[in-house]
């Protein structure tokens, strides 16, 4: 075959005859859903219903305790591993089920089992989430920040220096907002900034000296004008 007619044939989008189109008509296809096996069981998944979030609970009713697994029950099961060849990308995981933060609308959070797809579901509809809502991070630089943010708080232990530590989470809180406020987000940049001004204030209040807003990790929130 030379390349001209292979070219005609198999070119790119060149179009592909259909094959499955007779069963599908006839009432032969067979999807999923169609498939039936010996003590076969359903799963209904309970998703996550916004798009940024602390998970604090998953409140599962005692009756239902047996048919529904968290990320907890998930012993031995590792995370999916997101690992490009691309020097340039960061290496990730994402467990099962999510744990401790939801990061997109959907997200997998709790899986019901069931002998039905119904059964399954309604289990589904009586589990409660506990949430923290966060603004949705549209862009790798929030999420840098906020996985900043989120580094400074889980380091929040006793120091030499807690008016260091708390200026460092008030300073997360400020490059964060202005980041959000940058990309477009001015209305998820407020609470932001306002929560790095409170914290600002109270190391103000509790050193009492105005020099306190001269140091290099506070001194751009004092100064900025909300």
């Amino acid at each position: 075959m030379d390349q001209k007619s292979s070219k005609s044939e198999f070119g790119v989008g060149k179009p592909v005859r259909r094959k499955e189109d007779e069963r599908f008509l006839k009432g032969r296809g067979e999807y999923v859903g169609d498939i039936r096996l010996d003590n076969m069981h359903e799963v209904a998944f309970v998703r996550s219903p916004v798009a940024h979030a602390r998970l604090t609970r998953v409140d599962i009713p005692p009756e239902y305790r047996d048919a529904v697994f968290t990320w907890d029950d998930m012993i031995g099961v590792n995370p999916i591993v997101s690992a490009p060849p691309e020097k340039s990308y960061k290496r990730s995981q994402q467990p099962i089920l999510a744990t401790g933060k939801l990061r997109y609308v959907g997200e997998l959070v709790a899986m019901c089992v069931a002998r039905t797809r119904a059964e399954a579901e309604d289990i589904a509809e009586q589990i409660e989430l506990d949430l923290d809502e966060l603004p949705p991070l549209a862009a790798p630089q929030q999420l840098a920040l906020e996985e900043r943010r989120d580094a400074v708080v889980l380091a929040a232990l006793p120091v030499e220096d807690p008016i260091g530590l708390r200026a460092l989470l008030a300073q997360s809180h400020f490059l964060l907002a202005r980041a959000l406020e940058e990309s477009g987000h001015a209305a998820d940049a407020s609470p932001h900034y306002a929560q790095a001004r409170q914290i600002a204030d109270s190391i103000k209040e509790e050193a009492k000296t105005d020099s306190i807003i001269n140091r290099s990790d506070l001194a751009p929130i004092f100064a900025h004008k909300t």
